[in-house]
């Protein structure tokens, strides 16, 4: 069932649903706040001016921030995760129309509910005058954002514990992994692509696991309906990563970027996943929209195969609330069985497989699963959430598979 990417205008406002806030209070312009979340979103009202640019920031030592700005109607005009330093977010947005506005302070992933103190401030770092301008100033305005009209950052950076680096790279989020398992990610190039990959816990972004070219990885190769043939190569990346934590769960990011910052093309494999009635809602998998990620010009393309047979994988989008996105038409923007039960454009995965560990591959089945999102520039900035789930009371073991691309800047 193929959608139109305009529908994509609601799932949009549908990504940023939360909770309401059980407070409300005023801020102004210029002011510094220390606030308190008890698993809540906490909003503030702030009065704002046509013309006005304002650079907002929250800062928390004790979750993963999250900033959403509001306009007089509820729509969303601005969102941030990980804009600031570390995980605190950070929105520079100049303002369109005079209001009342609504800061929303959340967390990871989403605008999901906070737990713990902040500090969220609130400074004017530029002042067009309001009102009407004059037409040299509209066409200079036009032609600077006739590239890009996003403030964020434009990936993720990572500093290796090898001396190697990552800019701007595409960040996937495992959310929430248990403790004592171990993943391997490997990230195979198309076309010639050589790709980097880093594993870390997400924030500790400055000495990560990292890896260039592989042994063992060189072996991986992928048949996919959105790919084709992607053949075997020395180039490709693989981190092998313990996780070993004194918190029963942790957020486990992997970053992809191109040696030398090199644009190209490259399927994800993410081996280590088991589905079972343990998981709530399923694993989720949070990919973060930034231009490194859109402007490669690849709709990211997520695929899930079972290992054992009879296990019936599942995926679907969700809001900050891990509930099902719903589209403009009504439906669920879900996948049971790529082909036929399944939004979007999908094809059977029968044909399909991808290389996992000690030279074996998975081989796809009727039943198994795969979502693409199409995307432009209203996405920058938001996370998109698969969750990784099971059909029925079938559960096992699965390999999770991106088809994804990635742009220097």
């Amino acid at each position: 069932m193929k959608k139109s990417l305009t529908l994509f205008f609601l799932l949009l406002l549908s990504l940023s649903l939360v909770i309401p806030a059980l407070a409300q209070e005023e801020i102004e312009v210029g002011d510094s706040v220390d606030g308190e979340a008890d698993d809540e979103v906490v909003e503030y009202e702030i009065e704002l001016e046509e013309g006005q640019e304002i650079e907002i920031s929250v800062e928390s030592d004790d979750f993963d921030t999250y900033l959403t700005l509001l306009d007089e109607d509820g729509d969303e005009v601005a969102s941030d995760d990980d804009g600031g330093d570390d995980l605190n977010s950070l929105i520079i947005y100049e303002v369109e129309d005079d209001g009342t506005y609504t800061i929303e302070v959340g967390a990871f992933p989403n605008g999901a509910d906070a737990d713990g103190d902040f500090e969220l401030s609130v400074e004017e770092v530029g002042n067009s005058s309001s009102g009407d301008k004059d037409d040299d100033d509209d066409d200079r305005d036009d032609d600077d954002d006739a590239e890009l009209n996003y403030d964020g950052d434009w990936g993720r950076d990572v500093e290796c514990e090898d001396g190697d680096e990552i800019e701007g790279g595409v960040e996937l989020t495992i959310v929430q992994q248990r403790s004592g398992n171990q993943y391997r990610v490997t990230a195979i190039g198309i076309d010639g692509f050589d790709p980097i990959v880093a594993v870390t816990l997400t924030g500790n972004y400055d000495d990560a696991l990292c890896n260039d070219d592989d042994d063992e990885a060189e072996d991986y190769s992928a048949d996919l309906p959105t790919t084709g043939d992607v053949d075997d190569s020395n180039d490709s990346a693989q981190v092998i990563f313990n996780l070993n934590s004194s918190n029963a769960f942790e957020n486990v990011s992997v970053v992809v970027g191109g040696a030398d910052g090199d644009s190209g093309e490259f399927v994800l494999i993410v081996e280590g996943m088991f589905a079972s009635s343990a998981d709530g809602a399923g694993d989720p998998m949070s990919l973060w929209v930034t231009p490194s990620l859109q402007q490669a010009g690849v709709d990211p393309t997520a695929y899930m195969f079972s290992v054992p047979n009879g296990f019936d994988p599942f995926i679907f989008l969700s809001d900050g609330n891990l509930d099902p996105i719903i589209d403009g038409n009504g439906d669920e923007v879900s996948c049971d069985d790529a082909g036929s039960i399944c939004w979007g454009d999908s094809e059977n995965l029968s044909r399909s497989f991808v290389s996992r560990s000690d030279g074996r591959e998975v081989e796809g089945e009727n039943l198994d699963a795969m979502l693409t999102i199409p995307i432009d520039e209203s996405f920058l900035g938001i996370n998109l959430n698969f969750i990784m789930t099971r059909f029925g009371s079938t559960e096992g073991e699965y390999v999770v598979a991106f088809h994804m691309g990635v742009e220097e800047e």
